[in-house]
Formats: structure tokens, sequence, C-alpha cells
């Protein structure tokens, strides 16, 4: 654990807070982000999260180029920002773009510390999204089996795969988290599907 902390401040990819060693003031990060040629977002405290996010109106009018810029500021100050419902999608893919060296870093050294990097599977360019999910499952080990096979598909680690074994719930935990890691280095991405997903 202490490799994976060391890694996250050392990391050229980590976001600028994270290098700072401090995180700035939302005012501070709500400032920056007006640079972005948007309205200032106001910092206020969310309650669910319990810490203080960005919140943009909800008529406020985004184009791409300026939910790029946001993303890159909440990246680089660790703000979660809340927006209009219709640019959500744009700005998750910016902010995973942005992101994805660091947690692709980050997944490396945490694979490493668990002696899984090394024979970390490549996919096969033939290899259909399950057949890639069953190979990374296999690389997990036995308490991986099957958590991708949720009725969300291959993309997905569901309560419905995973129930079967909580009984480990700590070697079950481990086993997700080889495959978020493992998925992250292999740009295959896997999501944790909540309960209220599956009640929907």
């Amino acid at each position: 654990m202490l490799a994976l902390l060391v890694a996250a401040a050392v990391s050229a990819n980590a976001p600028q807070w994270i290098k700072d060693g401090k995180q700035p003031s939302a005012e501070d990060a709500a400032s920056r982000m007006a640079r972005c040629d948007v309205t200032r977002p106001n910092a206020r405290f969310n309650d669910l999260l319990q810490e203080d996010v960005l919140a943009f109106p909800s008529d406020e009018a985004l184009n791409g180029v300026q939910l790029t810029c946001i993303a890159q500021v909440a990246f680089d100050t660790g703000y979660e920002v809340e927006l209009p419902e219709s640019n959500l999608a744009a700005y998750y893919r910016s902010s995973q773009e942005i992101s994805r060296p660091w947690t692709v870093d980050l997944a490396r050294e945490w694979l490493e510390e668990q002696g899984k990097l090394e024979g970390l599977p490549v996919r096969d360019p033939s290899m259909t999204d399950q057949q890639f999910a069953k190979v990374l499952e296999a690389h997990c080990g036995p308490d991986a089996k099957g958590l991708l096979s949720s009725e969300f598909g291959p993309h997905s680690i569901a309560p419905s795969t995973a129930g079967a074994n909580f009984e480990d719930f700590s070697r079950t935990a481990e086993a997700g988290l080889c495959l978020l890691a493992s998925g992250a280095v292999e740009d295959f991405e896997i999501y944790i599907i909540g309960n209220e997903k599956v009640a929907e």
C-alpha cells in the first residue's frame, strides 16, 4: 500500500493537487474553472458526498471545449462537478480521457504489489469482450470467476454475480480490484453496478 501511495504522488500523470501535496480551496478551484469561459460555478457542500463540489447552473450551455477545460481543472484540483444532465456524457468522456494515464499508473502499481502485473494478459484482437472477460477472470484467480458474467455484460461487476462469494468479502473485493486494475491497464473498461441499478 505504501508503494501505491508513493506512486500516486510521484507519477508524472498525477493530478496537480496530488503533486503539490495540498488540495486548493473550493473557491480557488471555482475561480480556475471560470477561466474556461464559463459561468463561475458555485462551491457548495454536497450532503451525499460529504465534501465541497462545484455546481453549475442547471441551464448552463456548454460546448465540448468548455467541458474538456472543466474536466481538466476538476482533475487538477480534485473537486467533483455538478453539471446539467445534458452535458454529463460528454463531460465523463473527457474526464476519463484526462485521468486515464494516471489511472493506468496506479493500476500497474497495484497489480505489481499483488504479483499480478507479470503475466497480465494482452487482448487478442480476435477475442470478443466476453472471451477477454473470461481471460481476465482467470488471471485474477478463482474468486474472480463469474464476476464479469452479470446481466449487465462483460464490462460490469454486479452484486448478482459477486453475491455467491460474499462469505469471504476481502477475497471477493481483492478479486474485483484485480479485474478493475487489469481492465484499466488493458483499456477494457469495467464498472461496478450498485444495488440501486439492479433494483431498476
